[in-house]
């Protein structure tokens, strides 16, 4: 079963595209029903802080913390996910000991660009994956996790790997056939 952090806004999307693809979800937040899951997400959120901050009042972010098994942040999920953000001002769950920021490069948004398979990467059958839909863009503080990135633009991450904790910053759930492949990849680290 896959529990899917409720942080106060239901990603309908997201849901309606797991059951689709035949996942077995549970979208709560419960600490019991999220420690009973085999995966976690952690969904976008349009509020970063609004979420964190959910999670403390919930008792969920220690427990996060602590978690070992595979997690998957989406969006806002995924910087969540990292040791640290500007745009927080305070600790992530340190999933990727690294931070992000909002890049100096400015993309029109939302649009769907295409990403290519780094070099390192071990994760993704494919060289390139057309069509990913981006509401926002970040800028890591190293790219050693980065999996896939902007195609012409190493320094905009679209997907993160550290062992069983990816990151997607794109929205797969609008992004057609490469969305579907690359959500059902990182589920199966």
């Amino acid at each position: 079963m896959i529990a899917i952090v409720d942080y106060g806004e239901r990603p309908e999307y997201l849901l309606y595209q797991l059951e689709k693809l035949g996942m077995e979800l549970k979208f709560t937040s419960v600490e019991s029903e999220i420690l009973a899951a085999d995966r976690i997400i952690l969904p976008d959120c349009k509020d970063l802080k609004r979420a964190v901050k959910r999670l403390h009042l919930l008792n969920l972010f220690s427990m996060l913390r602590m978690i070992k098994k595979p997690v998957l942040g989406i969006g806002n999920g995924f910087a969540m996910m990292c040791e640290g953000t500007p745009v927080l001002n305070c600790e992530g769950l340190g999933f990727f000991p690294i931070s992000v920021s909002l890049p100096d490069t400015v993309l029109s948004l939302p649009e769907k660009y295409s990403a290519s398979t780094m070099e390192n990467s071990i994760y993704l059958d494919g060289e390139e994956f057309d069509g990913l839909y981006f509401e926002k863009f970040f800028q890591t503080s190293s790219g050693v996790y980065n999996v896939l990135c902007l195609t012409g633009d190493e320094a905009l991450p679209a997907a993160c790997v550290n062992g069983r904790y990816g990151g997607l910053i794109f929205n797969p759930e609008f992004s057609g056939p490469a969305g579907n492949y690359l959500l059902n990849r990182f589920l199966s680290l």
